[in-house]
């Protein structure tokens, strides 16, 4: 087909929300849109969207096996969609440090990020009464009134003080 967009090639990967609709428009304005689809949808029934799905070429793929990462190439911009147990330990973001392990848990590493300005990495966040004399003598009560709050049940003091 030709239109205002022949020798543009895109690749789009799968079709959730707007992007099979999107890949349509573009494929009849004269677009090479290429799709990639998961290996699951290869001899099954018709997609919910095969109307949509005219000018477009597919190419099936498992894009999470390492021996099909045909699309890490300099000319693709694409990768997979990860899991949140995946996304860290993919050498992109490990290359990165987009992931910091903090206390035993993995966690997104604080951003933005600058050269001459990294953040430093987050602490542990505080648990029910990590702090609770700390605080009640910042408010004003001496430690034998803490002690007495204690006794009675009313406040409780965790076993990880000054975390």
């Amino acid at each position: 087909m030709t239109g205002p967009l022949t020798g543009v090639r895109i690749v789009m990967m799968g079709g959730l929300g707007p992007a099979p609709f999107c890949g349509m428009l573009l494929g009849d304005l004269g677009a090479d849109v290429i799709r990639v689809d998961a290996l699951a949808g290869v001899d099954g029934p018709p997609p919910i969207d095969y109307t949509v799905r005219r000018s477009q070429r597919s190419l099936a793929a498992d894009v999470k096996d390492p021996r099909g990462r045909i699309l890490d190439s300099p000319g693709c911009c694409a990768t997979p969609v990860l899991s949140l147990s995946e996304a860290p330990r993919h050498p992109h973001f490990i290359a990165r440090e987009t992931f910091v392990d903090v206390d035993g848990i993995t966690q997104p590493a604080p951003a933005p990020r600058f050269s001459r300005t990294r953040p430093a990495t987050p602490s542990p966040p505080s648990l029910p009464g990590d702090h609770t004399h700390a605080l009640l003598r910042e408010l004003g009560l001496d430690s034998e009134a803490v002690a007495a709050l204690v006794d009675a049940g009313v406040v409780a003091q965790s076993d990880r003080e000054g975390r």
